[in-house]
Formats: structure tokens, C-alpha cells, sequence
């Protein structure tokens, strides 16, 4: 009973120093997010687009650094409101690193940002919002479009979703349908 009895402070002062290191991270990655933030609300506010590229790249990579330390927390334990705490802290450093790498016109890395966020919460509007961005930018608007029809489901009055998806309608309407390409014909192969 005695060695039962040493065991469990043991492992309670661990547990305690664990949920303590969270926290701190924690702390620091909302820090960091904050910073990418800040970068961030520069880059909008920036009217030269190039430069609003740059410094929406600095806002990214603040972001990337929050996820970096995010991964490396997750590997340790940490009580549930602490998990808790650091999922819904990945979901927004995920959408506002697709946000980021939209204004850097990064539409791969956008895309992948906003789905792993929708991995967390596929419903939710700013990732589906943000993904369509990303879509469109890479030229696949009809996927494009089921995003910004579901976010216009979930939130009707979004303006936003409303002003892209006529954007995104127009410029598909204008842009010819590639059509399959045929081997070419004996006629063809001559000119």
C-alpha cells in the first residue's frame, strides 16, 4: 500500500507539470497568432498589392510557427479543457493562414490550410469561404462554387459568399468549356 500511496503524488505532480507546460504553450501560441494577426491586418490595410503580398507572407509564417508548436504540444498530455482549448486555437490559426496565403495568392498551400480546418469543423463558413477563394484561384470553379453554396446554406446573409459566387458565375460563364480532346483527324494532322 505504501509504494501505491508513493506513486500517485508522483503522478499527479505530473500531471500537473504537464497541464502547467500547456498552458505556457499555449500562452505562447496565442502570442504568436496575435503577431500573425497584427502582419496580417497590415497586409489589408496595405494598397500596394506587391507589398501586401510581402507582409501577408510574414502573417503566414507566424501562423506556420503557431502550428509547429501546436503539433509539438499535442504529443503531450494535457487535460481535456487544455485539448480543448488548443483544437479550437489550430482551427483558427489553420483559417487565417488560408486567409493569409489567399492574399499572397498561394492557392495550393491556401487550399490545404483551409482543409485541414475543415477536417476540424467541416461546416464551418470561414473555411468553406476560404477554400472556395482558393479553389477559384486555381481554376476549379465548380468546386469553388459547392463551397460558396454551402456557405450561403449555413449563412444566407453572407455577403461576402453572395458577391463571390456572382463573380465566380460570371467569370465561369465567360470561360469556353475545354472540350475532351479528340485524337486528331488525318485532316487535322496534315496542317
Amino acid at each position: 500500500d505504501d509504494d501505491d500511496d508513493g506513486e500517485k503524488p508522483a503522478e499527479a505532480e505530473a500531471t500537473r507539470a504537464d497541464c502547467l507546460k500547456a498552458a505556457e504553450v499555449l500562452h505562447r501560441c496565442e502570442l504568436l497568432k496575435q503577431e500573425g494577426n497584427a502582419a496580417f491586418r497590415a497586409a489589408c490595410a496595405e494598397e500596394d498589392e506587391h507589398k501586401a503580398r510581402e507582409v501577408a507572407f510574414d502573417a503566414a509564417i507566424y501562423y506556420l510557427d503557431v502550428l509547429d508548436a501546436i503539433y509539438v504540444a499535442e504529443q503531450r498530455p494535457m487535460a481535456p479543457d487544455q485539448q480543448e482549448a488548443m483544437r479550437a486555437l489550430k482551427l483558427a490559426t489553420l483559417l487565417n493562414r488560408g486567409a493569409a496565403l489567399n492574399k499572397q495568392l498561394d492557392w495550393k498551400l491556401s487550399l490545404k490550410a483551409c482543409n485541414q480546418a475543415l477536417l476540424l469543423d467541416k461546416d464551418n463558413v470561414k473555411g468553406l469561404y476560404r477554400r472556395a477563394v482558393a479553389l477559384a484561384g486555381l481554376g476549379q470553379g465548380a468546386e469553388a462554387e459547392g463551397d460558396l453554396l454551402r456557405v450561403l446554406e449555413l449563412a444566407p446573409q453572407n455577403k461576402d459568399a453572395q458577391r463571390r459566387l456572382r463573380e465566380l458565375r460570371k467569370a465561369m460563364k465567360k470561360k469556353p468549356k475545354q472540350p475532351k480532346k479528340a485524337p486528331p483527324s488525318s485532316a487535322e494532322a496534315e496542317d
